[in-house]
């Protein structure tokens, strides 16, 4: 059975006739065929589908039609509300999640929002400023998912904005974090405030709620000295400069505030939302042809993107307490770092990051002497703790590298098609197994049939 055999079946059910149809050109490279053959579980079980796959989905569409207030609610947006009226706490938290997240102009609170909304969950935005910039406008979902300007060293005001979004818990990813500019004597007031203060009024509503708060912190709540990794639970803090001092400060403020807490602590992080390190070099690679990276400070990078998905797949947990992520891939450098960054640039075709267009030469912590914070020179954090706690640790940093290097086109538009596949493949193995028909993927494709003939427009 074709697809627009598919259709014409769903029109002639719901008595609309097929000149509604139209055709699009195929995409190039589009498989034609995605039929299997299911005689094997006929030979070797004696299986055979009781229901022809015609009867099927006529039986399918008739309990659309008798549920019509289940899928209306849907295409109005009232989600949420179903589930909250009518699923019981402990079910509608497995399956129903919406978070609070700050920092949403940042790396980090970008990419959870855009995690939350991939995996049908709903998610609240807030940052100080204006949603006009609250972050790249890129046209992802974050764009346009529900937004707060909120300042949240404004007690009432975190309160009133947290209490009426009727959350779940909040992902607290705001943060000062120019960490030469909290050196200065004049920024250290507003660097307590937005990291201690900002994260103390979090935990307080956080606590009076009883709901979760996630508290993403850092290696600079360490000395750094040493050669072994830090173990999450280590509490012999020795911060070096003020971020990492106030950072620490939050820690304590959610920790002796909140019963159910997650404090992650990260490191060298990048992603597509602000500044990084890789932009950094990148750029000033095009009008330098030599640089002098650091090699004496040795840690782990993390990619937003991956810990955003870590992240949502903790806070559904009960597993709380503090943990270190960072992707896997080794211990580097800054000058290891910068390296690899260039060779990858130059793989996709980049040649300006030559080795023989740009010198990358390595260089002590004190040889480079420009920096006002002093930082800690061994990062390596240990992170068997997520894996005890069933968590799967980050992809390695080379990977996570050249996925952002790429932009990530290259694996969205791969995994866009494998699912568009998938679902084809389905439809055929239907035909002759009906009971698929209660596949949440088959319903998927269903309902976006039946709620475009369904509407009084057409």
């Amino acid at each position: 059975m074709k697809n627009i055999d598919i259709v014409k079946i769903i029109c002639k059910e719901l008595g609309k006739p097929e000149s509604l149809i139209t055709y699009v050109t195929d995409r190039k490279g589009h498989d034609m065929r995605y039929a299997i053959d299911p005689t094997k579980i006929h030979n070797e079980l004696g299986w055979l589908p009781e229901t022809k796959f015609a009867d099927g989905i006529k039986k399918t569409i008739q309990w659309y039609l008798d549920n019509k207030e289940w899928w209306e609610t849907i295409i109005s947006g009232r989600v949420s509300e179903l589930l909250r009226k009518n699923v019981r706490q402990p079910l509608r938290r497995a399956v129903f999640m919406k978070l609070f997240v700050t920092g949403v102009a940042g790396q980090l609170g970008h990419d959870v929002m855009n995690e939350l909304n991939k995996r049908g969950y709903e998610g609240v935005g807030s940052d100080p400023c204006p949603r006009s910039i609250a972050g790249i406008q890129d046209g992802t979902a974050v764009t346009t998912m529900p937004y707060v300007s909120v300042d949240i060293t404004n007690a009432s005001a975190v309160e009133k904005a947290i209490t009426e979004a009727g959350v779940d818990g909040v992902v607290h990813c705001a943060a000062w974090t120019a960490v030469d500019a909290a050196e200065d004597e004049d920024k250290q007031e507003i660097v307590r405030k937005v990291n201690v203060l900002g994260t103390e009024n979090i935990a307080k509503v956080c606590k009076k709620l009883g709901i979760k708060m996630m508290y993403l912190s850092t290696d600079y709540v360490f000395d750094g000295q040493g050669t072994t990794p830090w173990e999450p639970d280590c509490k012999a803090y020795k911060p070096l400069n003020v971020y990492g001092q106030t950072k620490l400060d939050g820690e304590l403020a959610v920790y002796n505030n909140v019963d159910k807490f997650f404090i992650i602590r990260i490191a060298w992080v990048f992603g597509k939302n602000g500044k990084n390190f890789i932009k950094t070099m990148l750029n000033v690679a095009k009008t330098h042809d030599t640089l002098k990276v650091v090699d004496d400070q040795i840690g782990t990078p993390t990619y937003t993107y991956d810990l955003a998905r870590l992240m949502i797949d903790m806070i559904l947990t009960d597993k709380y307490g503090y943990y270190h992520a960072t992707n896997e891939g080794g211990y580097i450098s800054w000058y290891d770092f910068t390296k690899e960054i260039f060779r990858q640039a130059v793989e996709l075709g980049h040649t300006e990051y030559a080795e023989d267009k740009v010198t990358v030469l390595p260089v002590t912590t004190a040889e480079y002497g420009v920096s006002k914070a002093a930082r800690p020179f061994n990062s390596p954090s240990e992170q068997k703790k997520l894996v005890e706690n069933g968590f799967t640790p980050l992809p390695t940093w080379q990977d996570a590298l050249a996925r952002y290097l790429k932009g990530n086109r290259i694996l969205i538009h791969k995994t866009k098609r494998s699912q568009f596949q998938n679902q084809l493949t389905a439809i055929f193995f239907i035909s002759q197994n009906p009971e698929a028909l209660l596949t949440p993927g088959f319903h998927r494709f269903l309902f976006t049939f039946f709620c475009l003939f369904s509407l009084e427009r057409v």
